[in-house]
Order: C-alpha cells, then sequence, then structure tokens
C-alpha cells in the first residue's frame, strides 16, 4: 500500500513539473481564406489543439481568448512594437500565427512563431497539400505545426537581443515536410546536407535546379544551407519558380509543385458556308413539288375568279334581273400572285441543283411572276 502512494506522489509530482514547464504560446491570427472549405478548416483548428497537448514544452492559449485582450491597433500587426506588446496584452512569452489558403483540393499555409519579449522570429514552416483529401490535409498540416513547435525555442534572458523598434518582422520562405520530417545529414566538415523529395503535377514536368534538368515529375535533391532555385516547365503549363531556403538545422523535406495550366485558344468552330437551301439537300426534291402542285392550283383560281370578275352572280337572266355581280378582281389577283410565288419556288427547288453555280456565260433559265393590269402569269427568262 505504502509503494502504491509512494508510485501516485512519483506521477502526480512528474505531471505538475511537466505543466510547470511548458510555456504559454498565446495564438495571434488563425486566418483561413475565403475558398478554404469549413470542414478543413475545423480539421486544421483541431491539428492545432493536437499539436500543442503533444508537445510538452508549449502550452496553447486559445486564440480567440487571446484577440480578445489585445489592443484592436496591435490584433493584426507584427512589427517588433506590436509583438512586444502583444506579449505584454496576453501575458505570454511567445505567440503563433497561422495563414491558411487554397480550395479545390489544393492547400497551402505558413506558421510562424515569434518571441513576444523581444518581437523576434522563432520559427516558421510553410507547407502545401495538393489534390489531398480532407484527411490527408489535416495529417500534413499537423506534421507541419509538430514541426514548428519542436523549432520554437525560447532564448536565456541574459542573450535576449534588442531588434530596433519597429522595425518589421521579416519572413524567409521555406517549404514544410509533407511527411513526418527526419533530420538532415551532417557531413565530416560539419556542414548538415538535406534532402528535398520533389513531385509534380503534372507527372511530366521538367524539374531543373542550377541549369540543369534533375528530373521528370519526381526527384531528391541533396542541397546544403542557402537559398535554392528550382524551376519547373511543361508543355501547355506555366513555368514555375519556387525558392527554396535551408537554413543549418534544417531537416529533410518534401515540395510538391503544381504547374496552372495555360489559358488555351478557343477551339474553332466549324462554320457552315451553305446556303438554306443547300442544307435541304434531299427534301429540295418534296418541297419543289408540293410548291409547284400548288402553286398550279392557285394560279388556275386566280384565272377563274379573274374571269368571272363583273358578270352576274345568278344563272341566265340579264343584269336587270341579276342585279348582283360578281367583284373577284381583288381575290384573283392576290391567288394569282401567291399561286405565281409558290410555283416559281417549286420550280427553283427542283431545278436548283442546275441552277446553283452557272455563271453569266452559261446557258441558264430563270422563271419569275408577272403581273399586270390586265392579269397575271410567269415569265421565262433565259439565255440560250
Amino acid at each position: 500500500m505504502k509503494l502504491k502512494w509512494i508510485a501516485l506522489s512519483i506521477l502526480f509530482s512528474t505531471f505538475f513539473i511537466s505543466q510547470a514547464q511548458a510555456e504559454d504560446m498565446a495564438g495571434l491570427q488563425v486566418n483561413f481564406e475565403t475558398g478554404v472549405d469549413a470542414l478543413v478548416a475545423a480539421d486544421a483548428r483541431q491539428a492545432i489543439n493536437d499539436a500543442f497537448k503533444g508537445n510538452s514544452a508549449w502550452s496553447y492559449k486559445d486564440v480567440d481568448d487571446t484577440r480578445a485582450r489585445l489592443n484592436p491597433v496591435v490584433r493584426d500587426c507584427f512589427t517588433v512594437d506590436c509583438l512586444k506588446k502583444a506579449g505584454q496584452q496576453a501575458q505570454a512569452k511567445a505567440g503563433i500565427r497561422v495563414s491558411f489558403s487554397g480550395e479545390a483540393q489544393i492547400y497551402d499555409w505558413t506558421v510562424e512563431t515569434f518571441d513576444l519579449r523581444d518581437g523576434s522570429q522563432l520559427a516558421i514552416r510553410k507547407g502545401a497539400c495538393e489534390l489531398c483529401g480532407r484527411s490527408e490535409v489535416s495529417r500534413t498540416f499537423r506534421s507541419t505545426m509538430d514541426s514548428v513547435l519542436s523549432a520554437s525555442k525560447l532564448k536565456s534572458s541574459g542573450s535576449t537581443s534588442k531588434p530596433p523598434a519597429n522595425t518589421p518582422v521579416t519572413t524567409k520562405p521555406d517549404t514544410t515536410p509533407t511527411t513526418t520530417p527526419s533530420t538532415g545529414t551532417p557531413t565530416d566538415t560539419g556542414v548538415r546536407i538535406v534532402k528535398i523529395d520533389i513531385s509534380t503535377e503534372p507527372p511530366d514536368a521538367v524539374i531543373t535546379f542550377r541549369d540543369a534538368e534533375v528530373g521528370r515529375g519526381r526527384a531528391t535533391v541533396e542541397v546544403g544551407p542557402g537559398d535554392h532555385l528550382f524551376t519547373f516547365t511543361a508543355e501547355g503549363h506555366r513555368t514555375v519558380k519556387e525558392m527554396v531556403v535551408v537554413e543549418g538545422d534544417a531537416t529533410n523535406t518534401a515540395l510538391r509543385v503544381h504547374l496552372p495550366k495555360k489559358e488555351g485558344a478557343p477551339e474553332a468552330v466549324e462554320v457552315s458556308s451553305r446556303g438554306p437551301v443547300d442544307r435541304l439537300e434531299e427534301s429540295r426534291v418534296v418541297y419543289g413539288v408540293i410548291g409547284t402542285v400548288f402553286g398550279l392550283g392557285l394560279i388556275g383560281t386566280g384565272m377563274y375568279l379573274g374571269a368571272i370578275d363583273g358578270e352576274p352572280n345568278c344563272d341566265g337572266g340579264t343584269f336587270s334581273d341579276c342585279a348582283e355581280i360578281y367583284d373577284t378582281s381583288t381575290a384573283a389577283f392576290l391567288t394569282t400572285f401567291t399561286g405565281t410565288a409558290l410555283l416559281t419556288a417549286g420550280g427553283v427547288l427542283l431545278a436548283w441543283e442546275a441552277l446553283a453555280g452557272s455563271s453569266s456565260n452559261e446557258k441558264s433559265v430563270q422563271v419569275a411572276p408577272s403581273v399586270s393590269p390586265d392579269g397575271a402569269g410567269i415569265g421565262i427568262f433565259g439565255r440560250f
């Protein structure tokens, strides 16, 4: 029984000692751009909390609680003076800022930590996940969080630097591993060599480093500390250049690059040069016969109406016996004109192949309606 109490005492003592050693890190800003899916954003917030729970060196002060304590002028300001004031108002020695952007399964983020005692930057990590599912985005972002928290070390009070007031905090671009980071390999000279595992979309993109092709789609490059420029090219895509900054304590990392497609020229639209009559094709004969038959019928009707115009409307007898006479001149004209038009159209359709494309030097025939005060008919004009 006595041993049991001793074990429990040691356990609780260890717990409280570890909690006492953890430093507060205030959430200064966690920003998600408009295109970020709401579920992805919720997973990222949970990943932030989980990363702090899994790190014994840091204790997280929630971003909403922290920002409620900050003066509005300081809230979104990241100069040295603003960071120092934020530390005083939030009562924390360190702060963290997260920027998350992207959409449609292509996301990238930047995580920065600051020493709020002097406004200096502790660590920065950038990450990306392209064509990733929700769980992979969360897992990759959590890896970035673990990496930046592990790299964030407060300076001792005696070595704390005092940068000039109002000096903005500068950030260097960096890449974040998409898997759990591993340490680089030191050489015999003490220079740490870092492996960069590169992959591209599309998978056949040419990867160029120091004016030399190092791979297509995938490549692993070993580099030392410094700035390293990679160029990515692919047919039908825009050229992308990525600067990778390797610091002295950098770890092996992965770089994924997505090349956007070029805006292509609009597709050619085939426009038919054939007229409406040509597009009738075999139906021309049918319509031609119908037009001819109805045209002849209407012309015959018009001729009959013209013939009885002014005649008495009763059988036999004289004008005195039949006072009413036929007044059909207008109907005769309209009927004859319509019939002539239909007959002409029908004839043209029937003879279209013979008439189409004929030149002035060739024999040709033209059929057209002919209307006069005395009647109407069909005029045939031709070159023979």
